[in-house]
């Protein structure tokens, strides 16, 4: 049966690299660098950083300067880095312009909050 989503017996899927199944993910406000210090030394496979909701509007601009500052400086034993950004359809999302968060290595998006 080759109908609807049925993939034949024939096909096979093959992954092109390896990849790692994130198990744990914490998440927390990205006006803390004591917060961020402690995610990373977490056992979380995944630490991100929150620059919408758990960020109050008037702690924004300097939240994202802390966000560097832990990108550039903490040590996360090979964790997979993450922040949130506002949604594209919010007034702070100006703020964002240069992201295109799911392509970003940590280097780029640090350099993206960087410039904006």
């Amino acid at each position: 049966m080759t109908g609807g989503n049925i993939i034949p017996p024939k096909v096979q899927m093959v992954m092109a690299r390896d990849f790692v199944v994130r198990r744990s993910e914490l998440t927390v406000p990205g006006h803390s660098m004591k917060m961020m210090a402690k995610a990373a030394a977490s056992n979380a496979d995944q630490v991100m950083f929150d620059l919408e909701d758990a960020t109050a509007v008037s702690q924004k601009v300097e939240a994202r300067k802390t966000v560097i500052e832990a990108f550039n400086t903490l040590d996360f034993k090979g964790k997979i880095r993450a922040f949130r950004p506002n949604n594209i359809r919010t007034r702070i999302r100006t703020q964002y312009r240069h992201f295109k968060l799911c392509s970003l290595s940590v280097r780029r998006a640090t350099h993206a909050l960087e410039t904006v």
